[in-house]
């Protein structure tokens, strides 16, 4: 009676240990986790921005750039504005179709990789984009796949 205790006990101990072992990264699976929210207000100003979304669901933004570099999302239930630290492969001259631009940005405690691929040009001074963004904030990280678009409104002189 005494071992099977103490085999219940040591079993007990063990899955305990085990799942504090794995505390490490948790992986949200969607927009609606804690991490990664939709945008609650408009932020982009000016003539020119892009807006990105699941493609399901085109009318709440997930993330959000103008441009002068400055960038939105949701993380954690508030909107927080990203500082630009970084772009690898920025495309000079016309964005043709396929090419990538990968951007890090950081907000207070929180990094977000934002990985872009240009797609078809949809006329009108809009193109579309694929994008995966990475966002992690202290033990968390969550990436999501999303599409987007941008546009600059052209001014009356």
């Amino acid at each position: 009676m005494k071992c099977n205790f103490l085999l219940v006990l040591l079993v007990v101990l063990l899955l305990f240990v085990s799942v504090r072992a794995q505390g490490g990264r948790r992986q949200p699976s969607s927009a609606n986790s804690k991490l990664i929210g939709y945008i609650q207000k408009q932020h982009v100003v000016g003539t020119c921005g892009c807006r990105y979304y699941f493609r399901d669901n085109a009318t709440r933004s997930i993330y959000s750039a103008d441009s002068d570099n400055n960038a939105w999302m949701n993380i954690d239930g508030r909107d927080v504005k990203l500082n630009l630290v970084n772009s690898v492969s920025v495309p000079k001259g016309r964005i043709r179709k396929g090419q990538r631009v990968t951007r890090n940005y950081v907000a207070s405690g929180i990094k977000v990789k934002v990985e872009t691929t240009a797609g078809d040009y949809e006329g009108e001074g809009v193109r579309g984009y694929t994008v995966i963004i990475t966002v992690t904030k202290g033990s968390l990280a969550q990436t999501v796949k999303i599409v987007g678009d941008c546009e600059c409104e052209e001014t009356a002189d």
